[in-house]
C-alpha cells in the first residue's frame, strides 16, 4: 500500500530504519571486534596495528551514529504520535 499522507510516509522510513538497525549494529560491534583482533596479534607490524585502530575508531564512529539516529527516530515518534512499535526496542529485563 503506497503511503498517502505525511505520517504513513514517516510510518514507511522508521520501519526501515527499524529493520536495518540489528544487522547495522552487529555489523559495527563485528568490525570493532576485527580491530581488536588485528591490533593484538599484530604487536610486531606498526602498519598493522594502525589499521586495527583504524577498524576500532570507525566501528566506534559508526556506532555512535546509530544511537545519535535511534535517537532521532525515537523524537520524530514522539513528535508526529507515529506508532510506538516501529521503534527498535531493547528486550526488557522482566
Amino acid at each position: 500500500m503506497a503511503p498517502t499522507n505525511f505520517q504513513d510516509i514517516m510510518n514507511l522510513f522508521i520501519g526501515l530504519i527499524a529493520k536495518a538497525m540489528g544487522l547495522l549494529f552487529a555489523a559495527a560491534f563485528a568490525a570493532f571486534f576485527y580491530g581488536i583482533v588485528v591490533f593484538i596479534f599484530n604487536t610486531s607490524d606498526d602498519d598493522k596495528r594502525t589499521k586495527g585502530k583504524a577498524w576500532m575508531m570507525w566501528s566506534i564512529v559508526a556506532i555512535f551514529v546509530m544511537f545519535t539516529l535511534w535517537g532521532i527516530v525515537g523524537v520524530l515518534v514522539n513528535t508526529f504520535n507515529l506508532s510506538p512499535l516501529l521503534i527498535p526496542q531493547l528486550p526488557s529485563s522482566s
